[in-house]
């Protein structure tokens, strides 16, 4: 890949309420999804509101992993960014998703800093996959228009 890196936005819908207000749980999740995606976790930080939900951000030598949780939604909000070829930023969402129990993930990876050799779209797909059910469905969406 001749780019900075992949970045994966992604929406964990269905996800146990129980497990998106505890901090130290949300920072082992998100520091086992880095280390399962092939990224080097350097330090984390994580907060709990109250009455409920948290935020969390795991720093890596790659870049980042990121959760904000609505437990009254059974949401939470997922963003994971690897810089260089290595990492494997939808692993670590794959990862979230299935420690949270989420029913539906919606995710769209970009690629990050697209070099004049490779015009390749930033904005390359969008998937969304039902986790425990045994299709999987992807959604192709148009790349943007040249100018």
């Amino acid at each position: 890949m001749n780019a900075a890196g992949r970045h994966v936005i992604a929406e964990l819908e269905g996800c146990d309420p129980s497990l998106l207000s505890e901090p130290a749980g949300l920072q082992r999740i998100l520091e086992e999804a880095a280390w399962a995606a092939g990224g080097t976790v350097l330090g984390s930080q994580f907060h709990r509101f109250d009455p409920i939900g948290a935020s969390g951000v795991v720093l890596l030598a790659e870049s980042h992993v990121s959760i904000h949780t609505w437990p009254e939604w059974r949401y939470a909000a997922v963003d994971v960014f690897g810089c260089g070829g290595r990492m494997i930023p939808a692993a670590a969402v794959r990862h979230i998703a299935t420690a949270l129990r989420a029913s539906d993930i919606r995710w769209l990876e970009v690629t990050r800093g697209v070099s004049p050799e490779m015009p390749v779209p930033a904005w390359r797909h969008e998937r969304r996959i039902s986790v425990g059910r045994p299709h999987v469905m992807e959604v192709a969406t148009r790349a943007p228009e040249s100018r």
